[in-house]
C-alpha cells in the first residue's frame, strides 16, 4: 500500500523488490518523528544524538537515506525513567512510546502506523559506550564516549542536530567502514567486521558454527545411508570456541554401539568420498576405547566404541 497516514498501516516499501525506495508519505512521517523526538528530548534536557542511518543520511546528503525505514537516535540508558515519564506527552501528540524491548526503545507514529524513531540505549563502561543487540556479542556495538562528549552540530532537512564527532572517524571506525559515503542498501557483516574487532570475532564464530552444523548434518546423512544407521549416537555437541583438526578436543563426538566397529570401518570409504578424511586411525589412549578422528573443512569429529555401561 502506498499513501499511508497515521491512521493506516505503514507502507512496507522494503517488500516491493530490490529497487525499492521510501515513498513520500513515509518520508514525511519520518521527518515528523525526527523533529518531534528531537524537540521532546531537547525540552526535557535528555542527551541524545543522531546515529546509524539517520546520521549517515545527514552526512551524505542532508536527507534520509532513500531506502531507510526509521529514524535513529542514541540516548543514555540511565535516562530510561526520564524517557518513560514522557509517555503521556507522547500520547497527547498522537504518537506511542514503546519501551518494552530492552534493546531499543521506540516512538511510534501511532498505535496503527508503526513508522518509528528508534532510541538506542547506551551504557557507559569505563569511558566506552556499549549497546546490546540480539545475535551479537555484548560488546559488538561499542565506541569511545569521547565522540558524544564532543558532539558537534550537523544538518538534517535543514535543522541542526547533535552528532558524534569527529563524525568522519565515527562513521568509518565504528559504523560503516571507510567507504561509508558509498550507497549500500544492506549492511554487510563483512564490512562491519572490518570496523569492529568484536564483530570480526562474531562473524568468524558464526561462520565456524554454521560450517560445523552443516558438516554434522552431512555426517548424519552419510552414516544413515550405511549399515551403521541406528548403531551410533552423537555424544559431544560441538565445542564452538575450538576449531581445526589439530585441536585435541573434537568439534563433535560420536560413539557406535559395542561390536559395531567393523561397520564403522566399512563406512570409512563412503565418508571419505563425502569429504571426511581420516586423520587419526584406530588407537588406544590411556586404556580408553579406540578412537578414529575425521576432519572436514577445519572441523574434526571423533568416533569411538560405546563404553561399558553406556546407554
Amino acid at each position: 500500500m502506498i499513501g499511508c497516514t497515521p491512521e493506516s498501516q505503514r507502507c512496507e516499501f522494503w517488500a516491493q523488490g530490490g529497487a525499492y525506495v521510501r515513498p513520500p508519505c513515509c518520508t514525511q512521517h519520518l521527518k515528523d518523528l525526527l523533529f518531534f523526538t528531537d524537540n521532546l528530548l531537547e525540552r526535557h534536557g535528555i542527551p541524545h544524538w543522531l546515529d546509524f542511518g539517520a546520521l549517515l543520511g545527514a552526512v551524505r546528503s542532508g536527507e534520509f537515506v532513500p531506502w531507510d525505514g526509521d529514524v535513529d537516535f542514541g540516548v543514555r540508558i540511565e535516562d530510561a525513567e526520564r524517557i518513560r515519564a514522557l509517555e503521556d506527552e507522547v500520547t497527547r501528540a498522537g504518537h506511542q512510546l514503546d519501551m518494552n524491548d530492552s534493546y531499543v526503545w521506540r516512538i511510534l507514529l501511532s498505535s496503527t502506523n508503526t513508522q518509528h524513531a528508534d532510541l538506542f540505549p547506551w551504557r557507559d563502561d569505563g569511558g566506552i559506550l556499549k549497546m546490546r543487540w540480539p545475535g551479537y556479542p555484548d560488546e559488538a556495538w561499542s565506541f569511545p564516549r569521547r565522540f558524544v562528549d564532543n558532539a558537534q552540530p550537523i544538518k538534517l532537512y535543514g535543522r541542526t542536530f547533535l552528532a558524534p564527532a569527529p563524525v568522519e572517524e565515527f562513521l568509518s571506525r565504528y559504523r560503516y567502514g571507510t567507504d561509508y559515503l558509498v550507497p549500500r542498501r544492506f549492511e554487510d557483516l563483512v564490512v562491519r567486521a572490518k570496523v569492529a574487532p568484536s564483530v570480526r570475532r562474531f562473524v568468524a564464530q558464526r561462520t565456524f558454527e554454521g560450517r560445523l552444523r552443516r558438516n554434522v548434518d552431512q555426517l548424519f546423512k552419510v552414516l544413515d545411508a550405511t549399515p551403521l544407521r541406528g548403531c551410533y549416537v552423537k555424544t559431544i555437541d560441538g565445542a564452538f570456541d575450538r576449531g581445526g583438526a589439530a585441536d585435541d578436543s573434537p568439534d563433535a563426538g560420536f560413539s557406535y554401539v559395542r561390536g559395531a566397529e567393523e561397520l564403522f570401518v566399512n563406512a570409512l570409504p563412503t565418508l571419505e568420498a563425502a569429504g571426511f578424511h581420516l586423520i587419526r586411525g584406530s588407537h588406544t589412549v590411556a586404556g580408553a576405547n579406540r578412537i578414529y578422528r575425521l576432519a572436514k573443512d577445519g572441523n574434526c569429529f571423533d568416533f569411538e566404541e560405546q563404553r561399558e555401561g553406556a546407554s
